[in-house]
């Protein structure tokens, strides 16, 4: 009496078949029950009949042995491994999710030192990446070598409200595939290999090896901005050499990202973007097109593989600077000699002006204490804050420096008419006036910053739990990026405070719509995100964190993201730098 299956992911008529003692789909095609199935692949859920098998027979002698082999045994099937160097084949453990590699794409072995394989079976320099892969076809009616179809998925809605994964659209089909992907017979013979396979995030990885890469990106330019590289999936699809219609199909869905870990567990970076203006009022140094499609692009790109996916605390906005900050004190932080006048105007369109002071400083008050007392004389609508910035690397732990930040609710802020301590020349007043066509920053203290960026971040920082990203035309130095960090893990006595650490400056080159000076911002963020300064060592010319980064898109570009330890100058030391984002940026994540 026939009998009914039900068909599983991945499943086809043959593999039906065989498991049921045949030796391909022809007699399930013959059964009419099954005219429906014929001309389409097999989905999870289809009622399969099989008809009863006739069992034969077969002479011979009795005195003798006679051998009598399966020629369906082991089953079809396909899976994705990543190999060992001892085990037999069919023991080899299964690939349960994929990982964008973070080795520099044609090297091979722990650090890079060598080529990257491109011949069969095993080898230590394709081995050594933990994110190498390779898909195996159990086949054994099939002659070496078997075709094999690797293509990444999008995620996609399912009618039932769950999500799934389909191809891309045709255009996009045959960029991020693989095929035809040949595998070989392996020494046991009891099974095909394809090559060391490694997933990668941009053309020109996929140039430089494009028999063993499968792209794996965003559709950014493609039109599609919210589609996520750690949401795709891999497929591979082999059909049997020896289905009498050629159609029967295996196949092996494999998720790209981890939900839960250990190695590379997938999470978000919270971000907020502020794009400043040239002037108040005047046109934005990029646009807010072209700001995010840097983060869609090549955030996404480089960070996935740290397992990781930019996220946007709000949406990319436009600011204008204020001079509207007033620095007591600065750069060192000194008391006042006393006796000295110190005072400035307010005025804000539409609003009151007002002159506050001059007041006369105190012998031996500090910063703190001279900011209070002229935030003071400081009335609505106009609101006054003091914040007292980190000692100096170089200062006294004591020695601080304070500022006021003047703000009005809807309104633009000028402070200007400065009095200068006249009589006191040991404790200064100075404005922040940020110049967003060459910002000054800072040439050491990143915990304090210069008075032009703490102007900005004073009044503009968005919170604790995101990284807070400004863009202007030009940094005075010369760089195209300074990131403000914690600094807990350089000097635990002087930690940058709430309003200026976790926030990076970045170029207008390396925000536009181009793609130069495309790992500036990663480069700047991970600065925050790991509490690091730049990785040192051999093997640099690559690594994300190297002093310089690449302003061109290539392959052997410093666009990786080290997964063993690199040595890094300062805290000077080997760190391992996933994980010391997931420990020191750990307010700045949350799961995806």
């Amino acid at each position: 009496m026939p009998s009914l299956v039900i068909a599983q992911d991945g499943d086809c008529l043959c593999v039906i078949a065989i498991s049921s003692g045949f030796l391909n789909c022809q007699p399930l095609r013959g059964d009419p029950a099954n005219s429906g199935l014929l001309n389409r692949d097999l989905v999870a859920g289809d009622i399969v009949t099989v008809p009863d098998i006739d069992p034969g027979s077969a002479g011979g002698a009795t005195d003798l042995r006679h051998v009598f082999v399966r020629r369906n045994a082991p089953p079809v099937s396909i899976r994705m491994t990543h190999g060992s160097p001892n085990l037999p084949y069919l023991k080899d453990l299964d690939v349960p999710v994929l990982h964008i590699s973070n080795h520099q794409t044609t090297r091979g072995g722990l650090e890079d030192a060598g080529v990257f394989p491109n011949s069969f079976g095993f080898n230590p320099l394709g081995h050594d990446d933990p994110d190498t892969f390779k898909v195996e076809v159990v086949d054994p009616q099939a002659a070496s070598p078997v075709i094999v179809k690797l293509e990444a998925l999008r995620r996609v809605l399912l009618p039932n409200g769950t999500f799934g994964h389909d191809a891309f659209p045709a255009a996009e089909q045959a960029r991020r595939s693989l095929d035809p992907l040949e595998c070989k017979i392996v020494t046991s013979g009891v099974a095909f290999r394809c090559r060391y396979l490694r997933l990668v995030t941009d053309d020109t990885d996929k140039a430089a090896l494009p028999t063993q890469t499968l792209l794996a990106t965003d559709m950014t330019d493609e039109g599609d901005p919210l589609v996520e590289i750690l949401q795709q999936a891999v497929r591979a699809t082999y059909t049997l050499q020896k289905c009498p219609v050629n159609l029967c199909k295996v196949s092996k869905t494999v998720r790209i990202g981890d939900t839960a870990g250990p190695r590379k567990a997938r999470t978000a970076l919270r971000m907020a973007v502020h794009i400043l203006t040239t002037a108040p009022g005047a046109a934005p140094v990029v646009t807010i097109a072209q700001a995010d499609r840097r983060i869609n692009r090549w955030v996404r790109r480089v960070y996935a593989q740290a397992g990781i996916v930019p996220r946007r605390a709000q949406p990319t906005r436009i600011v204008d600077p204020q001079n509207n900050l007033v620095a007591i004190g600065e750069p060192h932080g000194v008391t006042a000699n006393g006796g000295g006048q110190m005072g400035f105007r307010i005025t804000s369109p539409g609003n009151p002006t007002q002159v506050i002071g001059p007041i006369v400083t105190v012998k031996n008050a500090k910063p703190a204490v001279t900011a209070a007392a002229l935030a003071a004389l400081v009335l609505p609508p106009y609101v006054a804050t003091v914040t007292v910035n980190p000692a100096g690397f170089n200062d006294l732990v004591g020695n601080r420096s304070a500022d006021i930040v003047v703000t009005v609710p809807g309104g633009l802020v000028t402070i200007d008419q400065e009095i200068q301590p006249i009589g006191d020349t040991r404790q200064v007043l100075s404005i922040g006036r940020p110049s967003v066509a060459s910002l000054a920053g800072f040439t050491n203290d990143f915990l304090i910053g210069s008075s032009q960026q703490r102007a900005l971040l004073k009044t503009y920082d968005t919170g604790e739990d995101r990284v807070d990203i400004f863009v202007v035309q030009t940094i005075a130095a010369g760089d195209r990026g300074q990131a403000m960090m914690h600094g807990g893990s350089i000097d635990p006595q002087r930690p940058a405070i709430a309003p200026v650490r976790f926030s990076v400056f970045v170029i207008a080159s390396a925000m536009d719509g181009t793609d130069g000076n495309f790992v500036t911002l990663p480069h700047e963020m991970l600065h925050v995100a790991e509490d690091l300064i730049h990785a040192t060592g051999a093997r640099l010319a690559q690594q994300v964190m190297r002093n310089g980064t690449s302003a061109t898109v290539s392959e052997p570009a410093s666009k990786r993201i080290k997964e063993r330890p690199q040595q890094f100058d300062s805290p000077a030391g080997l760190h391992r730098q996933i994980d010391r984002i997931h420990d020191k940026g750990r307010g700045l994540i949350e799961p995806f």
